[in-house]
Protein backbone atom coordinates (compact mmCIF):
# COMPACT_ATOMS: atom_id res chain seq x y z
CA UNK A 1 0.00 0.00 0.00
CA UNK A 2 1.65 3.34 -0.70
CA UNK A 3 1.62 6.27 1.20
CA UNK A 4 -0.52 8.75 0.00
CA UNK A 5 -2.68 11.17 1.97
CA UNK A 6 -4.74 11.40 -0.85
CA UNK A 7 -5.98 7.57 -0.78
CA UNK A 8 -6.15 7.99 2.85
CA UNK A 9 -8.67 10.20 2.91
CA UNK A 10 -10.51 9.00 0.04
CA UNK A 11 -10.47 5.39 1.65
CA UNK A 12 -12.06 7.16 4.56
CA UNK A 13 -14.62 9.12 2.93
CA UNK A 14 -15.39 5.62 1.01
CA UNK A 15 -15.41 3.57 4.23
CA UNK A 16 -17.86 6.33 5.77
CA UNK A 17 -20.60 6.24 2.49
CA UNK A 18 -20.51 2.69 2.46
CA UNK A 19 -20.66 2.34 6.45
CA UNK A 20 -23.75 4.63 6.42
CA UNK A 21 -25.51 2.41 3.68
CA UNK A 22 -24.67 -0.58 5.48
CA UNK A 23 -26.29 1.06 9.09
CA UNK A 24 -29.24 2.80 7.43
CA UNK A 25 -30.46 -0.80 6.26
CA UNK A 26 -30.15 -1.79 9.71
CA UNK A 27 -31.07 1.66 11.53
CA UNK A 28 -32.64 4.81 10.95
CA UNK A 29 -30.61 7.52 8.81
CA UNK A 30 -29.56 9.46 11.93
CA UNK A 31 -28.24 6.49 14.02
CA UNK A 32 -26.63 5.36 10.81
CA UNK A 33 -24.70 8.73 10.63
CA UNK A 34 -23.90 8.44 14.37
CA UNK A 35 -22.71 4.74 14.14
CA UNK A 36 -20.50 5.14 11.08
CA UNK A 37 -18.70 8.29 12.97
CA UNK A 38 -17.88 6.43 16.10
CA UNK A 39 -16.77 3.18 14.03
CA UNK A 40 -14.58 5.20 11.76
CA UNK A 41 -13.14 7.64 14.80
CA UNK A 42 -12.92 3.93 16.84
CA UNK A 43 -11.11 2.32 13.55
CA UNK A 44 -8.26 5.12 13.57
CA UNK A 45 -7.64 4.91 17.03
CA UNK A 46 -6.85 1.62 17.43
CA UNK A 47 -4.82 1.64 14.58
CA UNK A 48 -2.56 4.89 16.38
CA UNK A 49 -2.49 2.61 19.25
CA UNK A 50 -1.35 -0.30 17.82
CA UNK A 51 1.28 1.07 15.89
CA UNK A 52 2.05 3.32 18.93
CA UNK A 53 2.90 0.25 20.84
CA UNK A 54 4.96 -1.04 18.44
CA UNK A 55 7.14 2.29 18.10
CA UNK A 56 6.10 1.89 14.11
CA UNK A 57 3.62 5.38 14.15
CA UNK A 58 5.75 6.54 11.02
CA UNK A 59 3.63 3.15 9.19
CA UNK A 60 0.04 4.79 10.50
CA UNK A 61 -0.79 6.32 6.75
CA UNK A 62 -0.20 2.99 5.11
CA UNK A 63 -1.45 0.62 7.79
CA UNK A 64 -4.98 2.61 8.54
CA UNK A 65 -4.68 3.22 4.51
CA UNK A 66 -4.58 -0.97 4.07
CA UNK A 67 -7.63 -1.25 7.24
CA UNK A 68 -9.47 1.18 5.58
CA UNK A 69 -9.58 0.00 2.35
CA UNK A 70 -9.96 -3.43 3.32
CA UNK A 71 -13.22 -2.66 5.42
CA UNK A 72 -14.27 -0.76 2.20
CA UNK A 73 -13.60 -3.75 0.33
CA UNK A 74 -15.72 -5.80 2.79
CA UNK A 75 -18.33 -3.51 2.64
CA UNK A 76 -18.80 -3.57 -0.85
CA UNK A 77 -19.49 -7.05 -1.03
CA UNK A 78 -21.53 -7.04 1.92
CA UNK A 79 -24.24 -4.17 0.69
CA UNK A 80 -25.51 -6.93 -1.39
CA UNK A 81 -25.50 -9.26 1.35
CA UNK A 82 -27.39 -6.89 3.65
CA UNK A 83 -30.03 -5.81 1.15
CA UNK A 84 -30.40 -9.59 0.23
CA UNK A 85 -31.05 -10.50 4.06
CA UNK A 86 -33.23 -7.59 4.28
CA UNK A 87 -35.51 -8.71 1.27
CA UNK A 88 -35.29 -12.19 1.63
CA UNK A 89 -34.59 -13.25 4.73
CA UNK A 90 -32.25 -16.72 3.69
CA UNK A 91 -30.41 -18.46 5.80
CA UNK A 92 -27.91 -18.85 3.59
CA UNK A 93 -27.40 -14.88 3.49
CA UNK A 94 -26.41 -15.74 7.26
CA UNK A 95 -23.71 -18.31 6.77
CA UNK A 96 -22.30 -15.77 3.47
CA UNK A 97 -22.04 -12.92 5.66
CA UNK A 98 -20.35 -14.76 8.30
CA UNK A 99 -17.85 -16.03 5.63
CA UNK A 100 -17.24 -12.17 4.38
CA UNK A 101 -16.02 -11.73 7.86
CA UNK A 102 -13.71 -14.56 8.48
CA UNK A 103 -12.18 -13.51 5.30
CA UNK A 104 -12.19 -9.76 6.63
CA UNK A 105 -10.39 -10.96 9.96
CA UNK A 106 -7.58 -13.02 7.44
CA UNK A 107 -7.44 -10.02 5.46
CA UNK A 108 -6.30 -7.72 9.10
CA UNK A 109 -4.25 -10.55 10.13
CA UNK A 110 -2.20 -10.45 7.18
CA UNK A 111 -1.94 -6.64 7.35
CA UNK A 112 -1.10 -6.51 11.29
CA UNK A 113 1.34 -9.65 10.42
CA UNK A 114 3.36 -7.82 7.70
CA UNK A 115 3.25 -3.96 8.87
CA UNK A 116 4.04 -5.34 12.76
CA UNK A 117 5.72 -8.00 12.24
CA UNK A 118 4.01 -10.11 14.45
CA UNK A 119 3.32 -14.17 14.04
CA UNK A 120 0.01 -15.14 12.79
CA UNK A 121 -1.17 -16.26 16.32
CA UNK A 122 -0.43 -12.84 17.47
CA UNK A 123 -1.66 -10.92 14.67
CA UNK A 124 -4.87 -13.59 14.58
CA UNK A 125 -5.79 -12.55 18.11
CA UNK A 126 -5.04 -8.67 17.42
CA UNK A 127 -7.41 -8.84 14.13
CA UNK A 128 -10.15 -10.16 16.23
CA UNK A 129 -9.53 -7.97 19.60
CA UNK A 130 -9.47 -4.88 16.50
CA UNK A 131 -13.30 -6.13 15.06
CA UNK A 132 -14.45 -6.31 18.48
CA UNK A 133 -13.28 -3.29 19.90
CA UNK A 134 -14.50 -1.27 17.01
CA UNK A 135 -17.48 -3.00 15.82
CA UNK A 136 -19.36 -4.31 19.35
CA UNK A 137 -17.39 -1.03 20.45
CA UNK A 138 -19.07 1.60 18.47
CA UNK A 139 -22.83 -0.46 19.45
CA UNK A 140 -21.75 -0.15 23.32
CA UNK A 141 -20.84 3.36 22.54
CA UNK A 142 -24.45 3.79 21.16
CA UNK A 143 -26.24 1.94 24.29
CA UNK A 144 -24.50 4.44 26.42
CA UNK A 145 -24.89 7.48 24.90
Amino acid sequence: MPQSLPLFRNAIVFFFITGILIQANISDPVEAFFETCIQTILNLVFIALLLCLKKSFHLYIITATAFLVSADFIYVLGIPVMLWFTLVGDELVIYLFGLLLLWWLFIITYIIKHTLSYGVLASTMLAFFYIVIVYLGTFAMLVVL
